[in-house]
């Protein structure tokens, strides 16, 4: 099923603000949620294929539980470029939205906050669908707009800045829910397997967000209240089998009724009593 064209106009396209992501995940902020989100990623009960593709907003990579003798390779639409000015290894440049890869070759997809920076973001899942074969293994690494953070984000976004703190590229994206996700994965044959929640602590420049292991944290994580910054989103793809079509019975033209043989006429008595 087509998937509608969503295009924000208000937000600046991705180029512009590919560089400020990068670097605040290279930042305090961006290392406390990488390792809030490889923990949640390492708990998935996952099916490695051979090919894994990663798309990630920040440029980052994940090391996956079980995919360690795959082929992972990823994309970005720009080419980032290193702390000390050297050019960074993201993959081939790609936009998002049209993947220069044929249909169904791809085992498993991680989209690491590929759909809240995206201006077209419907339109990311759906080619992250077509690249992903029968069977293949989505998994979607958002930021939660029931957290806490989802709630002060887009204030922060207007804001642009407090102090010396800069929001506006971080905190501008796509308030994308659980279940808006899980309808659009619905739509394009995709079963959501399971749904988890982490990074309790607002990521925010400031030392005690950047904590962990709180005991309020932990206890948070282990009833997996839907309070985490961000969410993660495990789905797998069932493409409806189709039958050969036969035709119906009754749709077949009936077949004409057999003549009867034409048996020679006996002749009566009364004709072989007049012959005598």
């Amino acid at each position: 099923m087509a998937i509608a064209t969503l295009l924000d106009s208000q937000m600046p396209p991705f180029s512009q603000r590919a560089s400020a992501l990068a670097a605040w995940w290279q930042g305090p902020s961006g290392r406390y949620l990488a390792a809030e989100q490889a923990d949640l990623l390492a708990q998935l009960e996952s099916r490695a294929g051979y090919h894994s593709l990663q798309l990630s907003s920040f440029g980052a990579q994940f090391e996956l539980a079980g995919h360690a003798d795959c082929h992972r390779f990823a994309l970005h639409p720009v080419a980032l470029a290193g702390g000390a000015g050297q050019p960074r290894s993201t993959g081939a440049l790609a936009d998002f939205a049209e993947l220069p890869l044929p249909s169904g070759v791809v085992d498993s997809v991680l989209l690491h906050h590929a759909l809240e920076y995206s201006r077209r973001p419907r339109e990311v899942l759906a080619e992250s669908c077509r690249v992903l074969s029968d069977g293949g293994q989505l998994t979607i690494v958002a930021f939660n707009p029931l957290s806490p953070w989802g709630a002060v984000a887009p204030w922060l976004g207007r804001l642009g800045h407090l102090g010396r703190c800069q929001f506006e590229p971080l905190a501008r994206f796509h308030q994308l829910r659980a279940a808006r996700l899980a309808d659009w994965l619905a739509l394009l044959q995709l079963q959501v397997a399971t749904v988890s929640y982490g990074a309790y602590n607002p990521p925010l420049p400031w030392p005690w967000a950047q904590r962990r292991g709180r005991r309020w944290q932990r206890w948070l994580a282990a009833r997996q209240l839907p309070l985490g910054s961000c969410m993660v989103i495990h789905a797998v793809k069932r493409s409806v089998a189709r039958l050969p079509p036969k035709p119906a019975r009754w749709r077949n033209p009936l077949a004409a009724p057999a003549a009867r043989p034409q048996h020679a006429a006996q002749p009566s008595r009364q004709t072989e009593r007049n012959d005598r």
